[in-house]
């Protein structure tokens, strides 16, 4: 019961965890080291907040792929762009055209692989 409530309360999309899924979590919380893990997992969220605290303090130097995927709640790209801004510095905006315009699968998802690949070649070697 406890693992069904505390998957409710916390999951993204409703319904992507299955029962049974919960079922398999729940199962290895029976074991008394898997639920100690699973404890000492939740007890370092105090220090992981402050240390995320200090880590924004210092904008990332490297490259950073942000993706989203089509027909999702994701932020569209000037979204995408203004999260970029603020974690990581300097920032170069791009977008590329969304699979789903030239169908699914094949031609469409090698053009997008090859597209990527490139954008983050050229991004490795150039300063923004």
């Amino acid at each position: 019961m406890w693992v069904d409530r505390f998957i409710d309360q916390f999951e993204f999309v409703k319904g992507a965890v299955t029962s049974a899924d919960a079922q398999v979590y729940g199962s290895f919380l029976r074991d008394p080291a898997h639920l100690e893990a699973s404890f000492d997992w939740f007890r370092t969220f105090p220090q992981d907040i402050k240390n995320d605290a200090a880590d924004q303090q210092t904008k990332l130097t490297m490259p950073v792929l942000a993706r989203r995927a089509p027909g999702r709640d994701d932020p569209d790209p000037a979204q995408l762009l203004a999260l970029g801004i603020v974690a990581a510095a300097p920032v170069r905006g791009v977008v590329l055209q969304a699979l789903v315009t030239g169908g699914s699968g094949g031609p469409a998802v090698a053009r997008a692989i090859s597209a990527t690949v490139r954008l983050l070649k050229r991004s490795a070697a150039e300063p923004c």
